[in-house]
Formats: C-alpha cells, sequence, structure tokens
C-alpha cells in the first residue's frame, strides 16, 4: 500500500479524528478475523483483481454520486481528476460549499469555499498522496468504498479483521456495464460493504456501506460512480493551483518524527533486552555477526499484514547466508492468541517480541515508534545498515548488507 510523506500523514490523521465515519470503520476493524467457511475464493480474488485494476489507472476522470440516510454525512459530488499518475484534482461539492485538493509537482494545496481567505500547502517527502489521502484531509464524512478503490486498495486488506463473510451477489447492469456483485459481510458494526464491479474491467461502479444496530435505525451509504473515463485528456490548468485572491498561506506544524531520528544507516542501534514468545530472553547482541531485520509491526495493521509475504520470502531465501528476523508487535494484551494464530498461519518462523502493551510496548517507546510498519536492518558489524526498507527495497538491503565486508 502507497504511504503519504511524513508531513500530509500527520494533517491527515489529525483530520481523521475528526472524521466520525472513517475513524469508526478503521477503530472498530480490530474484532474477529476471517475463517475460512465464509470466504468464497473467487469472491475474494475479484476483489483484489480490482483493486489492481484500479491502481494501473493513470490518466483518468471520474465522478462519484455518494448519497447517505444518515443526517450528519452531507451526499455529496466528488470528481477525480489523475494524468500520468503524478497529477491529482480531488473537487467534493456538498450543500455547504466546495473543497479542492490538488497533488502536482510543487506539493498538495487545498482549499474550501467555507473558508475563502486561507489555503494550504503540504510538501511531499517521499511518496505521493493518493485520492483517499486527498479526500481524507477534506474532512468531508462519507465515500469510504471509492476513494480507497481508486487509490488501488483492497478493501478487504482495509477491513481485513472486521470481515465476517465474502460472498457473491446477483450480477447486475447498472447503465450499459454488466457487474459482478461481491457481498462483504462485517461484524462490528454489523453491517456490510457491497461492491459493484464490472466484469470486463474490473472497476468499481457501486459500492454500498450499511450499518445495522440494534441501538439506532440502519444507516446506508451509498457510492455510485455516475461518470468514467478511462482515456481523459486533461490540460494542465486543471492541476495548476491558484489561491483565492487575498488569500493567506496555512503552513502546517511541522510532524513529529515517526521515529527515534538516532536511527540512521551507520549508527549504532538502541540496544535492548527482552523476552520472546517462549519466554527465552532476546537482545540484538544474540545477533552478532548476522544481518538482522527488526520490525515493528501488528496483526491489525494493513500495511504491515501486506508487508509479511515480502518478509517471509526474504527470510526463506536468505537465512542460510546468516540472515534473521525479530518482529516486535504492538498488537494489545488480549490479542496474544490472535497474534500466535497469525504467525503459525504465515509461517513466520523467526523470535518474535510481544508484551501486550500496544504503542506502549517498551521497545517500541525506546526507539520512539509512532507509525507502523517500521523496519530496520542492523548489519554484521552491528551498525544500522538501512532503516524502512519495504516491498522491493528489502531483498537489495538485505544482500547489500551480508555482502559487505
Amino acid at each position: 500500500m502507497k504511504l503519504i510523506s511524513r508531513t500530509f500523514k500527520t494533517h491527515h490523521l489529525k483530520l481523521k479524528t475528526q472524521n466520525v465515519l472513517l475513524a469508526l470503520l478503521f477503530v472498530l476493524a480490530a474484532a474477529a478475523g476471517v475463517t475460512a467457511q465464509t470466504v468464497d475464493p473467487a469472491a475474494r480474488k475479484l476483489v483484489t483483481t480490482s483493486a489492481e485494476a484500479h491502481a494501473k489507472l493513470t490518466d483518468f476522470t471520474a465522478t462519484v454520486e455518494m448519497k447517505a440516510s444518515a443526517i450528519a454525512v452531507p451526499d455529496s459530488t466528488v470528481v477525480i481528476e489523475s494524468r500520468g499518475g503524478k497529477s491529482l484534482r480531488v473537487r467534493i461539492t456538498t450543500r455547504e460549499g466546495e473543497w479542492i485538493g490538488v497533488r502536482n509537482n510543487d506539493g498538495v494545496f487545498t482549499r474550501s469555499s467555507k473558508d475563502p481567505g486561507t489555503y494550504a500547502k503540504y510538501s511531499l517527502e517521499d511518496t505521493e498522496p493518493t485520492v483517499r489521502d486527498l479526500y481524507l484531509l477534506s474532512g468531508v464524512r462519507g465515500l469510504v468504498g471509492c476513494s480507497a478503490m481508486f487509490s488501488g486498495l483492497d478493501l478487504v486488506d482495509l477491513f481485513a479483521d472486521n470481515i465476517e463473510s465474502i460472498k457473491f451477489g446477483k450480477p447486475e447492469t447498472i447503465g450499459d456495464t454488466a457487474v459482478e456483485i461481491v457481498v462483504i459481510g462485517l461484524e462490528q458494526p454489523t453491517g456490510s460493504l457491497t461492491l459493484a464491479i464490472g466484469k470486463q474491467d474490473h472497476l468499481v461502479r457501486r459500492v454500498v456501506y450499511e450499518i445495522r444496530s440494534k441501538e439506532r435505525p440502519a444507516s446506508s451509504f451509498t457510492e455510485t460512480v455516475k461518470a468514467f473515463d478511462a482515456k481523459a485528456r486533461i490540460g494542465d490548468d486543471v492541476f495548476a493551483f491558484t489561491p483565492p485572491e487575498g488569500a493567506k498561506l496555512f503552513e502546517p506544524e511541522p510532524p513529529p518524527a515517526m521515529y527515534d531520528k538516532a536511527l540512521k544507516p551507520g549508527a549504532a542501534p538502541i540496544l535492548f533486552t527482552v523476552n520472546d514468545l517462549t519466554g527465552k530472553p532476546l537482545t540484538l547482541a544474540d545477533y552478532k555477526g548476522k544481518v538482522v531485520l527488526v520490525d515493528f509491526w501488528a496483526t491489525w495493521c494493513p500495511p504491515c499484514r501486506e508487508e509479511i509475504p515480502n518478509v517471509v520470502s526474504a527470510f526463506e531465501k536468505f537465512k542460510g547466508q546468516g540472515f534473521e528476523v525479530v518482529s516486535i508487535s504492538l498488537d494489545e494484551e488480549d490479542g496474544r492468541a490472535k497474534l500466535d494464530a497469525f504467525i503459525r498461519k504465515n509461517k513466520m518462523n523467526w523470535r518474535h517480541v510481544f508484551d501486550g502493551k500496544g504503542w506502549g510496548a517498551e521497545v517500541a517507546k525506546l526507539y520512539g515508534i509512532r507509525a507502523i510498519p517500521f523496519m530496520m536492518l542492523v548489519g554484521r558489524d552491528g551498525k544500522i545498515a538501512a532503516v524502512n526498507v519495504r516491498g522491493e527495497l528489502l531483498e537489495p538491503a538485505i544482500k547489500a548488507a551480508l555482502d559487505a565486508k
């Protein structure tokens, strides 16, 4: 999954706390896991295929209409415009006004008709914000599914620990497009995500999110793609940002570091001694002369889970050459059984650290960890070889550390 820059991400997290609906979805995504008996593999695969199809989109425009039964969530129209996968504009219109977010070579800019006297600029430090990232910056509630799917995210991964079932519904035709229906049953809160996915292009046409509760009337949020052009020709002027006349620049405060900045290549790692899951003491000194990957993660973290197959593959490939892994879990105390099951299922055959304190985990506090996954590669000489090497960068970094003299 793509990650936004640290400056952008911190502001995004602040705004997300104001977004009651989205916060509810993700906070409550730590319930029970999916069981094999409740998942249709073909339906699950279609969701992944759809995420991959959306991730490949570069030049396109899409207009999404969002209607909600909840009074607190305004109906809205969202126009997404993308060019070359580099330039992006998201325009949101509600009864309260218009919000525009633009990503171009100069950074990310936002403005709102509700506050015409100011505009904001965010720098691009390392990665490029997605449709969902820009949407969350707006603070507008709703658009849970389409904002994620047009960002190339897999909704099953996003809601993984809250999913009860995945199955096909009855196929439909939306406009002139034949669609497959995938129904994702949710446990907490009880409800469902119903996806209408094009049979030919695997792109989303509609997402319906429903919440059912004994305490209050059921709520539904329907996102419908009203227009889509996969070969749009968009002019430069769309992605050029011109502040409203007389508007002042709002510059967000620099965010706190996502980890202790002393952790950089060539520096000595912060030493620690803890017990692993078997109760045996573990310290980095145990790995003298080896290359060790220290991985801070949690079972409830979608990007962490996404990275696990990559780490497992690297471990199996390089373990005979002196490569080891130490995983430090930020799961809570009541998550031990789930952690054990996850480790067994995914064949994470290395040492694990877990103290049940979540973000307050002793080693996490020692390292100043404020975002996961966080990975630190320690070389044979006991010095840090690389920090936050993930995805396709991991194996080359391990090989370089193993070959270093």
